[in-house]
């Protein structure tokens, strides 16, 4: 706990605000504030370990003791050194963020991607111990911030402050792949590139509901082959990306499943 002037600091600033936030906009479930990346981090944590064991240390401001914020985050067997990466990562992330706020041009943001990779070790650390139901890990994985995110608002803020919007759905992809203990989570099991290229593409995502994972790795080729992109190369998604984004008109192409 930490002391700045009259005011009490839970931890640090971005988990004692991202708290505090979480309380005011959890009335409005719906609303952009309760869907805010500050707010989504709270709620990946209160998923995982429960909103009575956060308030209860929060109000009690017990970072390190019985009952604490450290005891809680490792009951699961998350090493103490990973939270203590979070902490670092977290406040990192939002004080990089506040310099930001002052500036026209703004930069990638680098702890972006290191506090949710800290929130996923938290995940696959939980479920080891105590297995999380599909619906719970597909509701962790939806609040994640990635470029290949379903959510429109999520998928735009990690393009816009992730330095590699990708890395962290590779990384929790990764993760699934290492797991014992199966989790069925769609995106996973079913290759579907962001809407935006699909949209880019003219390809409608009604569709998609109708088609088997063949169908779909035949639409995805041909659109890495009209970028002479190699569809088996690990960065491929990447390499897509930024051949859309330098693109001066849309493809004239007709792709069929």
């Amino acid at each position: 706990m930490e002391k700045t002037g009259t005011r009490y600091i839970f931890i640090n600033n971005a988990i004692n605000d991202s708290i505090i936030l979480y309380y005011q906009a959890k009335q409005k479930p719906n609303g952009i504030d309760f869907n805010s990346f500050m707010v989504s981090v709270m709620r990946m944590i209160v998923l995982l370990y429960g909103e009575l064991d956060i308030t209860n240390c929060y109000h009690t401001k017990n970072e390190k003791g019985m009952g604490g914020f450290d005891t809680n985050i490792t009951k699961y067997g998350l090493p103490q050194k990973k939270v203590d990466s979070f902490k670092k990562n977290f406040e990192s992330f939002y004080e990089f963020d506040m310099r930001q706020k002052k500036l026209h041009i703004k930069r990638k943001n680098p702890f972006f991607d290191l506090v949710q990779k800290n929130l996923v070790d938290m995940m696959f650390a939980k479920n080891k111990r105590s297995p999380l139901s599909p619906e719970e890990a597909q509701t962790f994985y939806n609040l994640l911030f990635t470029a290949n995110s379903k959510d429109f608002y999520r998928r735009t803020y990690a393009i816009l402050t992730s330095p590699n919007p990708y890395e962290v759905d590779e990384y929790f992809r990764k993760n699934m792949f290492m797991l014992s203990n199966k989790i069925t989570i769609t995106p996973i099991k079913r290759r579907i590139l962001a809407q935006d290229i699909y949209d880019f593409f003219g390809i409608k995502q009604d569709i998609f509901g109708t088609l088997n994972q063949h169908q779909i790795d035949n639409i995805n080729k041909q659109i890495y082959d009209y970028y002479g992109i190699d569809a088996r190369d690990f960065e491929k998604e990447n390499k897509l990306r930024m051949a859309i984004a330098t693109a001066k008109k849309r493809p004239n192409i007709r792709i069929v499943a």
